[in-house]
C-alpha cells in the first residue's frame, strides 16, 4: 500500500479508520523501522506483523533484566502511542539510562537479522527502495 497522506493531514492514508491512539502507536512502529534500516519507510505494511516481528526478535534474545520487549515498548510508545526518554524508561524499570539504551539497541540489533530484516524491507520498502538498503 503506498504510502500517501489524507488530504492537508499528514496523515498516511492507510491509517484511514484507526483512531488516534491506534495512529501514535502505529507511528511509533514506523519509527522502530526507521531505526533499524536508517531511512523511514516509503510504504506501510502490515503493523501487526511488525509487532510480532518485535516480539519474536526480543524473545531470541537472552534472559536479561530488564525484559527487551517491555524497554522497546516503553521506548517507542508501542501500547501507549507516547514514546518514553532513556532516562523515564530507566526510572520506571530501576535500571541506568546507559542500560536501557544496550538493551534497546540489541533488540533493533536483532531486528536487522536477515530472519527479521527481509520482512521488514518487503513490506514497509518500494522494490527500489529495498534495492537502496
Amino acid at each position: 500500500m503506498a504510502h500517501g497522506t489524507s488530504e492537508g493531514s499528514g496523515i498516511p492514508s492507510s491509517f484511514a479508520g484507526l483512531d488516534p491512539a491506534q495512529i501514535a502507536i502505529a507511528e511509533r512502529l514506523l519509527r522502530l523501522v526507521r531505526a533499524v534500516f536508517g531511512h523511514p519507510p516509503d510504504v506501510i505494511g502490515d503493523l501487526g506483523r511488525l509487532h510480532e516481528c518485535l516480539r519474536e526478535a526480543a524473545a531470541r534474545l537472552p534472559n536479561q533484566e530488564p525484559d527487551p520487549l517491555g524497554v522497546v515498548i516503553l521506548r517507542y510508545g508501542l501500547s501507549t502511542g507516547k514514546p518514553l526518554t532513556l532516562g523515564e524508561v530507566a526510572r520506571m524499570l530501576g535500571y541506568t539510562r546507559e542500560r536501557i539504551r544496550m538493551i534497546e539497541e540489541e533488540v533493533i540489533r536483532q531486528l536487522k537479522h536477515p530472519r527479521y530484516s527481509r520482512f521488514l524491507r518487503a513490506s514497509f520498502y518500494t522494490h527500489e527502495a529495498q534495492e537502496r538498503l
